[in-house]
């Protein structure tokens, strides 16, 4: 029995290797498939990095969208302006800081701009197969022994043709991923276990921090601190209420000394906490049009195929697929409750800690849309993460739909990898 169960430790440990390799190579085919300066807001990416690796600086901050064209003739711009402006210039710079060293590197081999700007793809490739690592980690804490469960929500969230794009091209999508991720595994830990220690304080902020130093929307984990802290609490009768909430001071106090610098360097430069560039706002657009733009660009990188997919095809099959999903999942919730089932995914707190981050992000995008920039509206990777919510959903609605079945849920996982699979390669050959 030992043996057997060390046996299938050492299979899943197999499983979650393959599926990390997986999507290193459609991310690393990402990257020299998408023509370069094509990825989103790539040049406006690059000028950044350019300009922290070159000048040791930010650059300046554009309120005009940063063109494809300028980035085709990098060396006359660099000669001409060595600080050129970018409308990214308002992200916190943590990823361009990381994207610096490959960028320095092949600079100093002399390198010329198109093959730098491969280096520093390819580089996010390794940021965005920790993603996946980090995705089975807080999977693996919440599915607990049933490691291939966690294996393959992770497998489903790393092969979406959108996550292995954004590995792909250079932008800041897949550090943001990793370390929200990876914030969202040590705050489930911390509720599974009762940690309420000042170990748990340190790391959990010091991840909440860099989250932000990565994106701005790492600034929406720090209600999802408090809801775990308000859940640990509510276990104990509100018993160690005051501990739960120092813990959770103590957390966000820690975070916000890791991204202070940021902020006091935001109001100095540029008189704004959180920055913004572009303001394009759309006031009128109705919540069911953001709904359906970002559930359209969640998935894959649609723009990419919409001129050879039928969208209302697209749209159809996604959503036919959700609503499979979730037919799984009231047949899970109506097993827990005939079951009276006290493991973690059958405890109403644990899903909302997962679903906080989508609707925190949600509501976010729809304030940027109708307040800032309309851009928001074909931003669907902006949710990505909040993928482990995805990723747990799908395994638990078809496990639960296959439960008496152990060949149908074979078949249900081997078909939809290779839909996933066949999905990467398909959208690929349709890039010009």
């Amino acid at each position: 029995m030992k043996m057997k169960h060390e046996r299938s430790i050492k299979q899943a440990k197999f499983a979650v290797l393959g599926i990390i390799l997986l999507y290193v190579v459609f991310a690393s085919a990402w990257a020299f498939t998408e023509r370069l300066k094509y990825g989103p807001d790539e040049p406006a990416h690059f000028i950044y990095v350019r300009s922290i690796g070159s000048h040791f600086r930010i650059p300046v901050l554009s309120h005009e969208e940063t063109p494809h064209a300028e980035a085709w003739d990098f060396e006359k711009t660099a000669r001409r302006q060595p600080l050129s402006a970018s409308h990214e210039a308002h992200q916190p710079p943590l990823y361009y800081a990381i994207a610096a060293v490959p960028y320095v590197i092949a600079s100093s081999l002399n390198a010329d701009t198109d093959t730098t700007w491969r280096v520093v793809r390819l580089a996010n490739v390794l940021i965005g197969a920790i993603w996946v690592y980090f995705l089975y980690r807080l999977l693996r804490e919440l599915f607990g022994e049933r490691r291939f469960a966690a294996a393959a929500g992770a497998g489903f969230v790393g092969l979406l043709p959108m996550s292995a794009y954004i590995g792909g091209v250079v932008n800041n999508d897949a550090l943001v991923c990793a370390l929200f991720t990876a914030a969202m595994w040590l705050v489930i830990k911390a509720f599974r276990q009762d940690r309420l220690d000042v170990g748990s304080t340190i790391i959990i902020g010091i991840f909440c921090g860099l989250t932000a130093l990565a994106k701005s929307q790492g600034f929406l984990l720090f209600p999802v601190v408090l809801l775990a802290a308000f859940f640990i609490s509510r276990r104990s009768n509100y018993e160690n209420l005051a501990r739960a909430l120092l813990w959770a001071l103590g957390t966000l106090g820690a975070a916000s000394l890791v991204v202070s610098p940021w902020l006091i360097r935001n109001v100095i430069a540029v008189g704004a906490l959180i920055p913004q560039s572009l303001h394009k706002p759309a006031p009128l657009v109705p919540i069911w049009f953001l709904t359906d733009q970002l559930f359209k660009y969640f998935w894959t990188p649609f723009w990419l195929i919409r001129d050879v997919v039928n969208e209302w095809g697209y749209l159809e099959l996604t959503a036919l697929f959700c609503a499979v999903v979730f037919l799984g999942l009231i047949l899970h919730f109506v097993n827990c409750r005939k079951q009276k089932s006290k493991e973690l995914l059958c405890r109403a707190e644990v899903w909302v800690l997962m679903a906080a981050p989508a609707v925190l992000i949600y509501v976010f995008l729809l304030r940027h849309t109708l307040l800032v920039d309309v851009g928001a509206l074909q931003q669907g990777r902006l949710m990505l993460p909040s993928a482990g919510f995805v990723g747990m959903s799908v395994v638990l609605g078809f496990d639960s739909l296959t439960a008496r079945n152990t060949m149908l849920k074979i078949t249900a996982a081997a078909a939809t990898g290779a839909a996933l699979i066949a999905a990467n390669i398909m959208i690929m050959r349709a890039v010009p």
